[in-house]
C-alpha cells in the first residue's frame, strides 16, 4: 500500500514538472523565433547582390580605383570585382556550354558585386546607388532584384507580426495551462489544506510549503525547458545560414525570462489556489 503511494506520488510529480517543462520549452521556441526573425532578415539584405556591369573596353584600372572608392563607404559591406575571364568561367559551370568556344568571343562583361549593411539595404538607397554608378562613363548598367529587395522588409515584418501574436496568445495559453497543473496538483491536497487550518494553522504558513514547492516546479521546469531549447539550437546550428553568437545577449534574457515565467506563474497559481481552499467550507471540498 505504502509502495503504491509512493509510486502513485512520484507519477503525479513527473507529470507536473513535464507539463510545466513543454510549456515553457513552447514559449521559449516562439521567443526564439522572434529573436531571429529580425537576424534573418539582416542576413537576407546583407547577401542581395548589386552587380555594377562595365562596358567591353573598360579600363581594369579605373574599375579598381571605383571599387577602392566604394569599398570605403560606411553602407558597403563588401564588394568582389569579376573580370571578363572570371565571368565566362562562371557562366560556362552554370550554362554547361562554353560561351567563348560558340560564338567566338567572350560575351560576358567584368562586373562589381557590391553587397550593402543591413541598414542601408533598402529600395531608396539602392536606387540612389544605381543612379550615382551609371554616371561614370565606363559603367555600362546597375542590375539588382528590386522586387526581392521590396519583399524581403515587407513578409519579414508581416512574418514578425505574426509570430509575436502567436507568442502572445501562446503566452496565455501557457498560462491557464500551468495554472490547471498546479491546481490540479492542489486539489489531491485539498483536505490536509483544510485540516492544517483546522488545528489553527496560519494562512501564511499553510501556503508556505505548498508554494515553495510550486515554484521548485517553475524553477526546474524553467532550467530544463531552457537546456531543451539548447540543445534544440545546438542541433540547427549547422542548418543556419548565419551564426547564432550575435544573439547571446537576447538568449541570455530569453532564459532568464523562461525562469520567471516559469516561478511567476508557479507561484500565483499556487497562492490563489491554496487559498480557495481556505477560504471553501468543509462540507464543499466533497
Amino acid at each position: 500500500m505504502e509502495q503504491k503511494k509512493v509510486k502513485r506520488k512520484r507519477a503525479t510529480y513527473f507529470s507536473t514538472l513535464l507539463s510545466i517543462t513543454l510549456v515553457l520549452f513552447l514559449i521559449g521556441l516562439f521567443g526564439l523565433l522572434v529573436i531571429y526573425a529580425e537576424q534573418l532578415k539582416n542576413f537576407l539584405k546583407e547577401n542581395l547582390q548589386v552587380s555594377v556591369f562595365f562596358i567591353d573596353d573598360a579600363k581594369e584600372a579605373d574599375i579598381l580605383r571605383l571599387q577602392n572608392m566604394i569599398d570605403h563607404e560606411s553602407f558597403v559591406k563588401l564588394t568582389n570585382y569579376i573580370d571578363k575571364e572570371e565571368a565566362k568561367q562562371i557562366m560556362t559551370i552554370e550554362l554547361g556550354e562554353d560561351a567563348d568556344k560558340l560564338l567566338g568571343f567572350n560575351p560576358f562583361p567584368a562586373s562589381l558585386d557590391v553587397y550593402f549593411n543591413a541598414n542601408y539595404a533598402r529600395v531608396d538607397s539602392v536606387e540612389q546607388f544605381k543612379t550615382e554608378m551609371e554616371i561614370f562613363p565606363f559603367v555600362k548598367e546597375v542590375s539588382y532584384q528590386k522586387v526581392i529587395l521590396e519583399n524581403i522588409d515587407k513578409y519579414v515584418r508581416i512574418g514578425g507580426l505574426a509570430i509575436l501574436g502567436f507568442t502572445i496568445i501562446f503566452f496565455l495559453i501557457a498560462m491557464i495551462l500551468i495554472n490547471n497543473t498546479i491546481r490540479l496538483t492542489l486539489y489531491s491536497k485539498r483536505f490536509l489544506i483544510k485540516s492544517m487550518q483546522l488545528v489553527g494553522g496560519t494562512k501564511g504558513f499553510i501556503r508556505r510549503p505548498f508554494i515553495y514547492k510550486a515554484v521548485t516546479y517553475g524553477f526546474i521546469g524553467g532550467v530544463i525547458a531552457n537546456l531543451l531549447l539548447a540543445g534544440f539550437l545546438y542541433a540547427f546550428s549547422n542548418w543556419l545560414p548565419f551564426a547564432l553568437s550575435g544573439n547571446l545577449m537576447n538568449n541570455f534574457i530569453l532564459s532568464v525570462s523562461i525562469l520567471l515565467v516559469g516561478i511567476i506563474i508557479t507561484f500565483l497559481s499556487s497562492y490563489y489556489s491554496v487559498n480557495k481552499y481556505l477560504r471553501t467550507k468543509l462540507d464543499d471540498l466533497y
